[in-house]
């Protein structure tokens, strides 16, 4: 073979891998169409019991294949399958008590995890920055439930595992995704679907606003409340939330490589999400989405923000008349004309403000998990203050499970978003840079959400935020190892260079 030739093997083996890479694409984009077409017409579809029965199987002999032979696979397609859990449970006409696809997938999902570990003899566990301070808040969340229980005694002891199991499973998630993420190869994958099914959710968003609801013929609304729109969640506040938290993975990829023509394309999908966060008419989105984007913008270039960004903050606040109405939507309507918040505000500082005498009575453990609506009027709430929800996860949080609990879970986003920030900062990847660019303004519009209602209660928002939480740890472990090795390399150098130095020097007279 002459020199510069590849050889057969190599284009061979180059072949098969791209090829297999083709396959995987394919595969979660089928399935993510898929979903999307069973819940585009928004009505129920109903299958004989022999049909469903012979689709369960299927679904579970897939399953356990994937689990054995291509564990990547499956945990791609549950990552597809989460934020359309809620309308699409696959409870096979609940033909069993627990029996959806959600809990077939998770099963699988943990009994690949042992296989994968006893197949290629590696650890079943590895400890990283966040788990200890998670699995105490898991911890306290799981006491708090059972107080819960104690002293309301609602619900059986089924009833209330089946409760624990949802609460937690999004947590579980993390920790059996940080521990098979075994190449960049997987990790990439992951990303590109949390992209793709945010876009088709955001896609849908808009069908239902100008087809399903006849807003492109009509486009006034007797109220805002006939005009939200919901899709995957059903409560356009958790729909809002969840653009929010994943809008700004494919706008991140563009910021890398605006250089390249191609990746302007990528701005479809942000102004297909951004669109329809705006038509949930959650004012605690929009807020949360402006916040967000001005991290983002903030992180990714220092000149852009203060010689572009800050200007038009600043004359849209000097002269918000001139703000678009697009812009505005539901906010305008906060301060009413004599100058008094609105209804919903004013609930919410109530709320806010009795929820506080509530923590301050019950500082360490809570009143119990789920019993903020039940005891907040003990406090001093009056009863016609409509919507006793917290409207605050941090508060509730605090007031439910403990000043401890809610403290931890603080802990935990601050230390997801420093991983996130030393990646951005010392990674050499690209990808690993755009992915945690993306993430840190979904973190930023995750934490100014959440200050506005509980939008960490819904699984379909936050399965893929811990999936991302999870690709985070596993990049910035590599980024801390790529790092040692150029500190490593570049002392080599210089011990190399002064060598030399020291070897050619002339001898003292």
């Amino acid at each position: 073979m002459e020199a510069g030739e590849i050889s057969p093997e190599i284009l061979q083996r180059d072949s098969v891998q791209r090829s297999e890479e083709w396959r995987t694409y394919l595969l979660f984009i089928v399935f993510a169409l898929f979903l999307t077409a069973l819940i585009a017409p928004y009505r129920s579809i109903h299958l004989p019991q022999t049909i469903l029965f012979l689709l369960g199987v299927a679904f579970l002999l897939m399953c356990m294949k994937f689990s054995i032979e291509e564990y990547e696979r499956l945990m791609l397609l549950f990552c597809v399958f989460a934020p359309f859990q809620k309308v699409l449970p696959g409870d096979f006409n609940e033909f069993l008590q627990g029996f959806n696809v959600t809990n077939i997938f998770a099963f699988f999902l943990l009994l690949g995890w042992a296989i994968q570990t006893l197949r290629f003899e590696k650890n079943f566990y590895r400890r990283r920055a966040i788990d200890i301070p998670l699995a105490v808040f898991c911890l306290l969340g799981v006491v708090s439930l059972f107080r819960r229980e104690l002293y309301s005694g609602e619900q059986t002891m089924i009833d209330s595992l089946f409760y624990l199991k949802e609460w937690l499973l999004p947590m579980i998630i993390y920790y059996i995704v940080v521990n098979n993420l075994r190449d960049r190869k997987t990790l990439v994958r992951l990303i590109v679907s949390v992209c793709i099914t945010t876009t088709l959710v955001g896609l849908l968003g808009l069908k239902r606003f100008y087809m399903d609801k006849g807003a492109w013929s009509h486009p006034h609304f007797s109220s805002y409340d006939k005009a939200r729109i919901g899709v995957i969640c059903g409560q356009p506040n958790q729909l809002g939330a969840f653009f929010c938290y994943y809008s700004f993975l494919p706008l991140a990829f563009l910021a890398m490589r605006w250089r390249k023509p191609v990746y302007w394309s990528l701005l479809i999908p942000f102004f297909v999400c951004w669109r329809t966060t705006w038509l949930t008419f959650s004012r605690g989105s929009q807020i949360a989405f402006g916040g967000a984007l001005t991290i983002f913008i903030l992180m990714w270039s220092r000149k852009v923000f203060f010689f572009v960004w800050v200007p038009i903050v600043l004359f849209f606040i000097f002269c918000p008349h001139l703000i678009p109405g697009i812009l505005v939507g539901r906010m305008a309507n906060t301060v009413q004309s004599d100058g008094t918040l609105d209804d919903s505000s004013q609930s919410r500082l109530a709320v806010w403000k009795y929820a506080i005498v509530m923590i301050k009575a019950n500082l360490l453990f809570g009143v119990g998990y789920g019993n903020f609506q039940l005891h907040i009027s003990d406090y001093g709430l009056p009863p016609s203050v409509r919507g006793i929800d917290a409207h605050n996860t941090y508060l509730l949080y605090a007031a439910e499970m403990g000043t401890p609990a809610a403290l931890l879970f603080i802990l935990v986003l601050f230390m997801c978003f420093w991983k996130a920030l030393y990646t951005l900062i010392w990674s050499k990847d690209n990808f690993f840079r755009a992915t945690s660019l993306g993430f840190l303004a979904g973190l930023m519009g995750l934490i100014i959400a959440n200050m506005f209602g509980s939008r960490l209660n819904s699984n379909e928002v936050v399965f893929q935020f811990w999936i991302i939480v999870a690709v985070i740890m596993r990049m910035a472990e590599s980024t801390r190892v790529e790092k040692a090795e150029r500190i490593e390399l570049a002392d080599q150098e210089h011990k190399r260079k002064l060598a030399q130095m020291a070897s050619v020097a002339p001898l003292p007279e």
